[in-house]
């Protein structure tokens, strides 16, 4: 699930990438990622979940799109 993957990236960044909402963390996740390029990561994601990705704060969200 996409909250895990997230977990496990945050592990190995300084910039954290989060979710606004739960129910994103749910969504299932497979491929290869390299945990220490969170941008790459945010935007990857969401172009293969039609998300969008901004910035709060230094950390980078991923959240449906408006």
């Amino acid at each position: 699930p996409l909250s895990r993957v997230l977990a496990t990236a945050n592990r190995y960044s300084r910039r954290k990438v989060s979710i606004d909402d739960p129910a994103l963390g749910a969504l299932l996740v497979t491929g290869t990622f390299h945990a220490d390029r969170p941008e790459e990561l945010a935007a990857t994601l969401a172009q293969a979940f039609g998300l969008e990705v901004i910035e709060r704060d230094g950390k980078l969200i991923l959240r449906r799109r408006s």
